[in-house]
């Protein structure tokens, strides 16, 4: 009988047009070392992790395996090119994984600061639940707009969170739900458990962590620094 595996995708074909760098974000270094490294170690060091697959920025595969070689990432078994929008290099993730997979956990390439505490605790609740995520109450008021650039009636915070990845998912499940999305004509989603969550299937939340900044702006790359120095 073939060994079910705990296996990682880590999402990296982002092109970081926001950065306004002429080299992709998750490649920039950061205190000596790039960004996407940093994020690929905590599930390099966790011995519940089996295998890694990065989806990269098409034409950046040899590269990035170069720096798998220096760094002796060495669960990293497959990078690929991913699409043009998250939510389709998140699917071509899932579907490399392969059948001897029991579990994924789907991260972005760009939240370089993940704990080893918040990591087990995630793949620990998988043992009950199908979908785990990682969340964050938010202190500011969210609020929405109307076409106009006014302020519609904004909800309560009590019930808003921030959410965070990794994000772990029984394999099956998330596959199922990326094949649903697809059919539905679905293919701008920012987020996996949203695809789990509207076909019914209950999403687990747990307390993620401040400190699991994404880095969208270089202000983030900043503030990453900062955290890492601590």
């Amino acid at each position: 009988m073939v060994k079910k595996k705990i296996k990682a995708i880590i999402l990296a074909s982002g092109s970081g047009g926001r950065f306004k760098k002429e080299v992709p974000k998750q490649f920039l270094e950061l205190k000596g070392c790039p960004l996407i490294i940093y994020s690929l170690i905590p599930f390099q060091k966790c011995n519940k992790i089996d295998e890694i697959v990065i989806v990269i920025l098409k034409g950046y595969i040899d590269k990035t395996w170069k720096l798998i070689d220096y760094y002796k990432i060495t669960k990293v078994k497959k990078i690929i090119s991913g699409g043009k929008l998250r939510q389709e290099s998140s699917r071509i993730g899932v579907e490399v994984c392969g059948e001897d997979t029991d579990y994924v956990l789907i991260h972005d390439a760009v939240r370089p600061i993940i704990t080893d505490d918040l990591l087990n605790e995630i793949v620990k609740a998988l043992k009950n639940h199908d979908a785990v995520v990682p969340i964050i109450p938010t202190s500011d008021t969210i609020v929405e707009i109307d076409t106009k650039g006014f302020i519609k009636k904004p909800p309560n915070r009590v019930n808003l969170s921030r959410v965070q990845t990794p994000q772990g998912f029984k394999y099956e499940l998330i596959k199922q739900a990326h094949e649903q999305a697809l059919k539905d004509g679905l293919t701008n989603s920012t987020d996996d458990s949203f695809l789990v969550s509207r076909m019914g299937y209950p999403v687990l939340t747990l307390r993620g962590d401040e400190r699991n900044i994404k880095i969208t702006f270089p202000l983030d790359f900043d503030i990453a620094g900062n955290l890492l120095k601590k």
